[in-house]
């Protein structure tokens, strides 16, 4: 905790012993609130928030707004707790009639749309009589920021139709949700619209747009908004250099050195270069790129060394991994918790699960993908019965689990024989509304097929058409493989699985 914090904390309490503060001080809770938004401290909002309401102080619009906004500025926002704690300001809210200051409503929009919680943000959206461009602009975004692309584009035609007119956030938080093949005319259609407003002259609106034809193969229009850019940033030449790499198309750091351009640009240009090669597997080329940074005294950040654990797969490349952890415990970026989630990982995939297990002791923060990480390494490592141990530790602390957690424990059930509490997890999944994907409906199939003790014809039968379904032909051919090494003579319902998984 900082000294200027525990300052503030201190002369908040100095105040109320020595009887200075009479009456219940607003304007002290709210600058406090404004602290906790800059630094991050949530669990210290919502008791300052419980301490307000102790000391009979009416909380105001101004409030709720800044106490939504410390709430959402926390670093773990998906977990049980965090929705527990929104629903019961919330409460609050509807309780006082708060809620119906357009600010304070958009707030709290923001904030369940940033928990995931798409249908109560919806609720409270619907409740909203009176609505302004960033009251939709709240809504559009968090279905673009969740995945819900087609959602987000429907809603931002009923602004439209509503008399409602896009501004550049609009547009920023829209065209995310085209960046893909399926979307890409409709994004061409906003691009369109863009041009027809003026909004494309924005360079956050380029840089969005450079990164939508980037994604969808359409480089030429990638490289067009970018020469257009008057003021190229650090983020438009990362966009570009990203783009050029998704696309296969090489550039140099000497042509971009012989451009003059600024260093920031240059150290983007090496550090994205580097990381698509991490990402292709190819080790040795990021070992050079690192080795150029280094010459001009360019420094990886987390999102470099994150890339390049990534693309370490090959246990002939894990003492590359061992020297990057080395350096990443040098220059600090081990505490950082993505950089720490790579190298448990890693470590994960070599079998060296004490080395991860200690990494993830030594973390202050853990996250959901911390926990999943580990419990995955636990089952890879064929050490199931710790990743179990992990799931219940993972339940006391407030995390909710999401479907990569549950793919790992069907997987450690499979391996463990663990039939009955396999079907504990299944119904779990259902209940919780968990998603069921290609990982998860693996899995099932997995535990089930293998807590079988004799597998017939209609057995294997059932594996090869059940992965067919799931569009996973790999899984699906290797068991025809394995059924016909076993002696078994596949019938016409065989190769009817077969070609299904073949089209």
């Amino acid at each position: 905790m900082s000294r200027e914090f525990g300052a503030k904390v201190q002369t908040t309490k100095l105040a109320s012993s020595f009887g200075l503060c009479t009456k219940p001080n607003l304007t002290c809770f709210h600058s406090l609130f404004k602290f906790y938004c800059e630094t991050k401290y949530p669990k210290q909002t919502l008791l300052l928030f419980r301490e307000l309401l102790e000391s009979n102080a009416k909380p105001n619009e101004l409030t709720f707004a800044l106490l939504l906004k410390a709430t959402a500025s926390a670093v773990n926002l998906k977990s049980v707790k965090a929705i527990v704690e929104a629903n019961q300001i919330r409460t609050h809210l509807i309780k006082s009639s708060i809620g119906q200051f357009i600010h304070v409503s958009t707030a709290l929009l923001d904030l369940y749309a940033k928990l995931g919680c798409l249908k109560i943000a919806c609720q409270v959206f619907d409740d909203m009589r009176e609505r302004d461009v960033v009251y939709w602009n709240a809504l559009i975004s968090g279905f673009s920021r969740n995945g819900y692309d087609l959602d987000a584009l429907e809603l931002f035609v009923q602004m439209c139709r509503k008399g409602f007119g896009p501004c550049r956030i609009t547009l920023v938080s829209l065209v995310p949700s085209c960046a893909r093949h399926g979307l890409i005319s409709q994004g061409k259609s906003i691009h369109g619209f863009g041009v027809k407003t003026g909004l494309d002259l924005d360079s956050q609106v380029k840089i969005v747009l450079t990164s939508m034809y980037a994604k969808c193969a359409d480089l030429e229009a990638a490289e067009g908004l970018f020469e257009q850019m008057v003021d190229k940033s650090v983020v438009s030449w990362n966009t570009m250099v990203a783009a050029y790499g998704q696309n296969a198309k090489p550039v140099t750091l000497v042509y971009l050195l012989s451009t003059n351009d600024n260093p920031d640009s240059i150290h983007c240009f090496s550090v994205k270069t580097g990381l698509s090669h991490a990402e292709k597997g190819n080790i040795l080329s990021v070992m050079q790129y690192f080795a150029q940074m280094q010459q001009f005294d360019m420094k990886p950040d987390h999102v470099a060394m994150v890339s390049i654990l990534q693309g370490i797969t090959d246990p002939a490349h894990f003492h590359i991994g061992l020297a990057f952890h080395c350096y990443s415990f040098k220059s600090g970026l081990s505490i950082d918790i993505l950089v720490a989630n790579g190298l448990i990982s890693m470590y994960s995939k070599f079998d060296d699960i004490e080395v991860a297990f200690s990494i993830f002791s030594e973390m202050h923060e853990k996250t959901l993908i911390s926990w999943n990480s580990l419990m995955s390494g636990c089952v890879h490592s064929e050490r199931s019965s710790d990743a179990f141990e992990l799931f219940c530790e993972l339940k006391m602390s407030g995390h909710c689990p999401d479907s990569i957690s549950m793919a790992s424990l069907l997987s450690g059930c499979c391996q463990l024989g663990y039939l009955q509490f396999g079907e504990k997890l299944h119904s779990y999944v259902l209940r919780n509304n968990l998603e069921i994907d290609d990982y998860v409906g693996t899995a099932l199939i997995d535990m089930v097929f293998k807590s079988m003790k004799e597998q017939c014809l209609a057995t294997w039968n059932s594996m090869i058409s059940g992965y067919s379904l799931c569009g996973l032909e790999h899984k699906a051919l290797s068991c025809y493989y394995e059924m016909r090494e076993q002696g078994l003579v596949p019938d016409k319902i065989t190769f009817v699985g077969v070609l299904a998984a073949c089209t």
